[in-house]
Order: C-alpha cells, then structure tokens, then sequence
C-alpha cells in the first residue's frame, strides 16, 4: 500500500471515529440534559448558598483620586488591612477638630 493511499484510509478512519464519538457525546448530552433538576433540588441546603442581591441602601463613600505623601501612604498600609477606612476615619477627625481645613 502506498504512502497516499495508506494516509486516506487513516484519515477516512480518523473522521468516521470522531463522528462516531460526537454522536454519542450528542446522545450522552441529551440524556443529561433530560435527568436535570434544579439545584435547589439536586444540592443539599449546605451547598446552596444565599447570592447577595442589589445593594438596597444609598452608598455612604464615594470613589475618588487622591494624592498622598508616599511616607504617609506607607504607614497607613503597614498597619495592614483596613488602611483606606483609617484614611477616611484620619480625615474625618481632622476636618471636626478644624473646620477651617473644609475651606482651605
């Protein structure tokens, strides 16, 4: 058998194996899809977990862009976690001490 003839044989193979295994993907799919129930049903109540919805109140901050001494920036973050809420919280107690600085 020839080089030629040899490689369209194995190709002629090779497609019929590959419509034979979609086929039974197809059918295997199909009977899945079929056996479905939802996961409230499938899942014990353990591993069904509560999605949090929209956000039901008006957001208390506002995202903004700032400019920090990096030293300062550096302190913040060292104290770990948390570190932009001791900005805000820093800056909130700085501006009752001195309302002056709100009209800087």
């Amino acid at each position: 058998m020839g080089g030629r003839a040899w490689r369209a044989k194995s190709f002629a193979l090779f497609v019929a194996v590959i419509a034979v295994i979609s086929g039974l993907a197809r059918a295997y799919i199909s009977v899945a899809i079929a056996r479905a129930r939802p996961a409230a049903e499938a899942l014990s109540a353990g591993l069904m977990r509560k999605v949090r919805g929209p956000q039901k109140k008006a957001q208390t901050k506002k995202r903004i862009t700032i400019r920090l001494s990096r030293d300062v920036l550096e302190r913040f973050r060292a104290a770990g976690p948390g570190w932009q809420g001791r900005i805000d919280k820093a800056l909130r107690k700085a501006s009752e001490r001195n309302p002056r600085l709100m009209h800087a």
